[in-house]
């Protein structure tokens, strides 16, 4: 960290330390935060982990402000890069909620303290005021005393009207079942005498975490930096809406992303058709465990002038080896009007049937064979925790006495008996799949210096486990490395809380822990120690697709 006093020079690292050291000296409390940025918040942190991007990792901090904690990344928000100065997205990530700086940062929420605050105490608000910063004050609501019958996302945008450039934006969620929000921004001091412009925009989040412009509701801008109010207006106006329908007697178990395609397509004189900028309307979205049929969303109006169109989707593939995994449903396909399966060239009549509804009706997958009648539910004695428990097996879980003897990467590839998938510059090695009902596998080994040791993870993700089966689940869990190891005593089950730190499950309110895990705000923690290895199980969610993961790290001492 000296390097950063004594040169003005840093990496995330040392911006985050310093950032601690300046704000303790304030009497500030911090909290120095580890993660990934420029990624998708919504994801899962273990495959960055286990993959090894490590071109992203990246550290910020926690503050507390009047008993409230907010993200602060003095890095993301430095006023120059390369030396060149900067002040285009200055402040972006200056006092946000996990919600906010989500969007393209992700960090282990169990381990911190929440930030679910987009508004600043009034003494804040005093503080930051008094020492220059201005501070935009602001309100969402929508029209009427109803309360929003889904998440509504609007973005916030800040700009100056003449002299420096800023370019400020911030993503807000008016939340399903509330009618207003109040929010609060802080902009950089040398913005203070300058004229600013705020406009707020209806935008959607989609299946992959990303932000696009919507036209489900129009705004109405009222007011100025103190008293900003955004009132939002159901638009009425003829959007294209749309759903995808699951055939009788098929029953999703497993997550299932799908994308597609509306492509308008505009008769010529020469008999032909053409293809506008904008004649391409995208969708994407997933079926979740137990769905009979999911809602498509398009930021599109229909067409004016005489058209055709084209209605395409498709489901992400995955594959066991070098098998693709058959899905329950057709993996692809092109629909008529009514949503039934017809050629790939069929293209539909606009003036006939106008692009109103989108209808896709699914078909049952003829090479799919159902292995089990559960509905994504996994339960202690169901087919899904059987199939991890074979899976951990299968990879050593269950083979201490040939783990204890690894001393060296070369040792973990011979055991391995297979080439790794990936090794990256320091020298891990790292193996991936997919089981036969859609489970990702990830593992790696790697090796540290200090202390000198072997590690050995694997993670087993998108699994989906009932709030009335979790709890099972971790015993089942903790039962199966009892077994594994010989032990003859079960391990003390841990819960880690954000801000709350480690407790034994016992004293957990477990009604409230399983949307906690769902949320990433709290994980289970089992830890066993036989001779030179250290075991620890971890259950964690996704809150991206509320999926759970299984992890297994092992640190074999050297």
């Amino acid at each position: 960290m000296r390097p950063t006093f004594l040169y003005g020079r840093a990496v995330c690292n040392g911006f985050a330390h310093a950032t601690s050291v300046l704000l303790g000296k304030m009497g500030v409390e911090t909290i120095y935060v580890t993660g990934y940025a420029g990624v998708n918040g919504y994801d899962d942190i273990d495959k960055y982990e286990l993959l090894n991007y490590k071109d992203a990792l990246h550290a910020w901090n926690l503050v507390k402000l009047d008993s409230k904690y907010y993200h602060l990344d003095t890095t993301w928000n430095q006023g120059s890069i390369n030396e060149v100065p900067t002040t285009a997205n200055k402040y972006n990530y200056f006092l946000v909620s996990d919600e906010q700086i989500a969007n393209d940062h992700i960090w282990r929420k169990g381990f911190y303290p929440k930030s679910q605050d987009d508004s600043y105490n009034p003494q804040t608000v005093k503080d930051l005021k008094t020492k220059g910063y201005p501070i935009i004050s602001g309100e969402i609501t929508l029209q009427g005393n109803a309360n929003a019958k889904e998440d509504i996302w609007v973005d916030i945008a800040v700009r100056t009207i003449r002299n420096k450039n800023l370019s400020f934006n911030r993503i807000m969620k008016l939340d399903k079942g509330t009618n207003s929000k109040s929010f609060s921004l802080a902009i950089g001091k040398e913005f203070a005498n300058e004229d600013l412009t705020i406009n707020g925009s209806n935008v959607t989040l989609d299946a992959k975490g990303y932000y696009s412009s919507a036209l489900l509701y129009n705004t109405v801008i009222e007011g100025g930096v103190e008293d900003f109010k955004v009132i939002l207006e159901p638009n009425h106006v003829n959007v294209v809406k749309g759903k995808m329908i699951v055939p009788d007697g098929i029953t999703i178990e497993s997550r299932l992303d799908f994308g597609g395609s509306v492509t308008i397509y505009r008769p010529t004189e020469t008999g032909g058709f053409s293809l506008g900028e904008n004649d391409m309307i995208t969708f994407s979205g997933n079926l979740q465990p137990g769905d009979r049929e999911a809602q498509l969303e398009f930021n599109s109006l229909p067409p004016e002038a005489k058209y055709y169109y084209t209605i395409k989707y498709n489901f992400a593939e995955t594959y066991a080896g070098e098998t693709l995994v058959q899905l329950p449903v057709q993996h692809s396909g092109t629909v008529d009007h009514t949503g039934n399966i017809v050629a790939e060239d069929h293209k539909i009549d606009g003036s006939k049937y106008p692009l109103e509804e989108v209808i896709i009706k699914l078909s049952k997958n003829k090479l799919w064979i159902p292995t089990s009648n559960q509905t994504g539910k996994v339960t202690v004695d169901g087919t899904a925790i059987k199939e991890i428990k074979e899976k951990l097996k299968e990879h050593h879980m269950g083979s201490h006495a040939a783990l204890k003897k690894l001393k060296t990467i070369n040792d973990a590839q011979a055991l391995e008996k297979a080439k790794p998938v990936e090794v990256d510059s320091n020298g891990t090695i790292y193996y991936s799949e997919n089981t036969a009902s859609g489970i990702e596998v990830f593992r790696s080994y790697s090796k540290t210096s200090n202390p000198e040791a072997l590690g050995y993870n694997i993670t087993l993700n998108k699994i989906y486990i009932s709030k009335e089966d979790y709890l099972g689940t971790i015993g089942e869990l903790n039962e199966f490395l009892k077994n594994s190891l010989n032990e003859k005593k079960l391990a003390d089950i841990y819960v880690y809380t954000s801000g709350e730190g480690s407790k034994k499950l016992g004293a957990v309110d477990k009604s409230a822990l399983y949307n906690e895990i769902l949320k990433g705000y709290a994980q289970i923690n089992i830890s066993y120690k036989k001779d030179n290895i250290t075991y620890t199980l971890s259950i964690y969610g996704s809150p991206y697709d509320k999926s759970i993961s299984v992890s297994i790290r092992t640190n074999i001492a050297l």
